[in-house]
């Protein structure tokens, strides 16, 4: 990864706070977390809220923290808000760390709205590590939920992705080309690992999102390559048909490698297509993604909805009203009470400046409010990363 500069962490910014605008009310839209003189460099932000006014950014240091002189980096760095934005607590270390800590998430349990989860990486990216907080983010229990075979030949674990509901806890993540799933019913306490999709004609695999509807049913988003230039980009959501772990998968879309990711310096699945997902507190569920229909062209963002827990889904329909010369790329989305939906996501409909743009709606997709920006324009080419 490329040496950050402070416009370097604008994408992740851009999209950490589009991610808080979807969860937290729009009055706390204008939020910043507490300035320090403390060089940074920050890449990955997660972001979640529950409905009391807690926000939690969860993100990796790539510097050493002042107060924390035994931590290794990258450190896992958590900043909360006890009033949806209007104030913040100083950054700390999530845990005691024994390696650098990468690729984060955080989510609040969707039964409570209280407890919080985290799941990240470590040893060089071999286990999947996850953390509970009973107290809004004051204190955190640790647990091991996957360890790598550290064989030197097996693969490391990617991306991880985390829903929970009550007692069970589910993390996706892959390893090579395979999507896998830790899966606890104890509330975190212990988890069992188990491979969801072997995808053997897939170069790669990326999870997207984790969700779990209002019937305990748990769903992930991910996206297989079947090469790394020129190929195409299967996106599909996998559903946990029985509790005797059999899984079915929608294929939701097909997408062609997109144009100008080398004009950004940088990797080639950096602006692939991707694919997230969320369920209202109805059941419904949602998926937002970006796709290119041909090869070297920009992708689109899409949306679908589906009534029947994953088994039929709508017709696809395009949210964006970019130009169609427009990059489009990291869609997130976030549901709340029935029909509530929210999605963000980045276009350089202002080239070579990005921006975050988001819209919602309250009866479940039908209809949309119009185009909201996000964020300042930023150019690209000083933050992509190599």
């Amino acid at each position: 990864m490329a040496s950050s500069t402070q416009a370097q962490s604008g994408i992740f910014l851009s999209v950490a706070l589009a991610l808080t605008l979807l969860l937290v009310p729009i009055a706390a839209a204008a939020v910043s977390t507490p300035a320090s003189d403390q060089p940074t460099d920050q890449w990955e932000l997660a972001t979640t809220a529950d409905d009391t006014g807690h926000v939690y950014v969860l993100y990796p240091q790539y510097r050493s923290l002042t107060n924390c002189t035994t931590c290794r980096v990258p450190t896992l760095t958590l900043v909360t808000s006890h009033d949806e934005g209007s104030h913040w607590d100083a950054p700390r270390a999530l845990t005691p760390t024994r390696s650098g800590q990468v690729s984060p998430q955080v989510v609040v349990d969707a039964a409570d709205h209280r407890v919080v989860y985290a799941t990240w990486l470590e040893n060089d990216k071999q286990d999947v590590m996850v953390a509970k907080s009973a107290d809004f983010g004051q204190s955190w229990s640790v647990v091991l939920a996957d360890r790598g075979a550290f064989d030197g030949i097996g693969p490391s674990a990617e991306h991880p992705v985390i829903a929970a509901r009550g007692q069970d806890v589910y993390v996706g993540y892959t390893r090579g080309h395979s999507l896998w799933a830790a899966v606890s019913h104890s509330g975190g306490v212990a988890f069992s690992s188990v491979i969801v999709h072997s995808g053997d004609s897939f170069v790669a695999a990326l999870t997207g999102a984790a969700a779990v509807d209002s019937d305990g049913d748990v769903y992930f988003a991910w996206a297989g390559y079947t090469q790394s230039i020129g190929g195409r980009v299967h996106l599909y959501i996998t559903r946990l048909v029985d509790r005797s772990g059999r899984w079915a998968t929608n294929l939701m879309d097909t997408s062609r490698v997109p144009d100008g990711c080398a004009a950004y310096h940088c990797a080639w699945g950096y602006l692939g297509a991707q694919i997230s997902m969320a369920s209202d507190s109805g059941g419904v569920l949602y998926a937002l993604w970006t796709a290119s229909s041909a090869l070297n062209q920009p992708e689109r963002v899409y949306f679908a909805s589906s009534t029947t827990h994953g088994e039929t889904w709508a017709p696809k329909s395009e949210l964006s009203n970019a130009p169609p010369n427009a990059r489009e790329a990291f869609p997130v989305i976030a549901a709340g009470v029935a029909g509530t939906v929210r999605v963000a996501w980045m276009d350089s409909r202002f080239s070579p400046n990005w921006s975050a743009f988001y819209r919602t709606s309250t009866n479940g997709g039908a209809t949309w409010s119009e185009e909201h920006q996000l964020s300042s324009r930023v150019i690209a080419s000083l933050y992509a990363p190599e």
